[in-house]
């Protein structure tokens, strides 16, 4: 609490602006025992209202500044865990002219003061770019909002004030992009001169920026119980899947049409009139076709198929109208969920 007194009479002494011409204030805090910057930490000008919080690479910009004397120190969690108040460092501000300060944990006297009329360049190289990110038409700041250099990795995001800084533009004609979810997107060409803090306000549009149409697909709740969907998107399976809308599309009336987009499915007559479903099988598997196992709704269902007789003792698959198929699976061989397969292969209808 003693260092806190202090630090307040020390803020009386210095705060003194000298001029009406502004100041810029620049600087960086280092976690010195984790060897890595410090991010969200509230840099402030002891006695005064002036703050910034610093971004994740542990920057911090504080504009506007009536040229004087100044303590500056900072506050973060990681303090409180440690128990450290840290020494303010004193600046002198001058008019029109940008100072670098550097702060860090724990608090160290080899704490340092830049003077930077003009603005030095950072540790990358170039100058700094400072602006503002508000609503068009209006002085309502857009805080969240990304700004970046086009065709570099220089970026930031807009505090609650709206404010920005981009550190290490190179000097010349950069392009700016401004990016807001329910703003239409900004880009302007800014100069930046070297050793020198360029700054810009952007005004981004509240037209609401069109987003591509959702696509939304509708679940059968029959298909989900019997675990339809979850076999069609299981990788280890490998099948045919055919539902309604792929029925519709192809205007198929019969089951011979659908089974005719599968080209290990074919007909044979095993006796007059009447015909079955047979697979053909894959080389050295053991005899050139087999005969799958054909389900509807779970139930197993005899096959052959398409029966032209009046034998009532014959199953007819042409019997269940296509339209009242919801899905069709396919398995040949032994890709067949063990539930169902034969060694030949399946056929899993599925009704509405």
């Amino acid at each position: 609490m003693q260092k806190i007194a202090i630090l307040l009479v020390l803020a009386a002494g210095l705060t003194a602006p000298a001029s009406a011409q502004t100041a810029r204030l620049t600087g960086t805090v280092f976690d010195h025992m984790r060897n890595i910057p410090l991010a969200g930490a509230e840099v402030f000008l002891v006695g005064t209202e002036y703050n910034a919080v610093t971004n994740q690479d542990g920057r911090f910009f504080i504009p506007d500044l009536p040229a004087g004397l100044y303590a500056v120190s900072f506050r973060h969690a990681q303090l409180d865990l440690l128990d450290v108040i840290p020494d303010a460092v004193t600046v002198r501000m001058e008019a029109d002219g940008t100072t670098d300060v550097q702060l860090g944990i724990p608090a160290e006297p080899r704490q340092r003061v830049v003077p930077s009329r003009p603005a030095p360049a950072r540790t990358t190289g170039g100058a700094a770019l400072v602006g503002v990110v508000v609503e068009a038409g209006s002085v309502r700041p857009v805080a969240g909002a990304n700004v970046s250099i086009s065709g570099s990795a220089i970026r930031s995001t807009t505090d609650a004030r709206g404010r920005f800084v981009l550190f290490g533009v190179a000097p010349g004609p950069q392009m700016l992009q401004v990016e807001m979810l329910g703003y239409a997107s900004r880009a302007e060409i800014v100069t930046v001169t070297p050793n020198r803090t360029a700054e810009v306000t952007v005004q981004l549009s509240t037209r609401p920026v069109e987003l591509a149409p959702l696509e939304v697909s509708v679940r059968s709740d029959r298909l989900d119980r019997a675990g339809y969907y979850d076999r069609r998107d299981d990788p280890g399976l490998s099948g045919f899947y055919i539902e309604r809308e792929d029925i519709e599309k192809r205007n198929m009336i019969a089951f011979q049409e659908v089974f005719q987009t599968i080209p290990a499915i074919f007909f044979q007559y095993v006796e007059p009139g009447v015909r079955q479903i047979r697979f053909r099988r894959a080389i050295g598997s053991g005899g050139e076709f087999c005969v799958p196992a054909i389900f509807i709704d779970g139930a197993r269902f005899a096959n052959p198929v398409g029966s032209m007789s009046d034998r009532s003792q014959r199953s007819d698959l042409d019997a269940v109208p296509l339209m009242a198929v919801s899905a069709i699976e396919i398995y040949v061989g032994a890709t067949a969920p063990i539930q169902y397969g034969n060694g030949c292969g399946a056929i899993l209808i599925w009704t509405r």
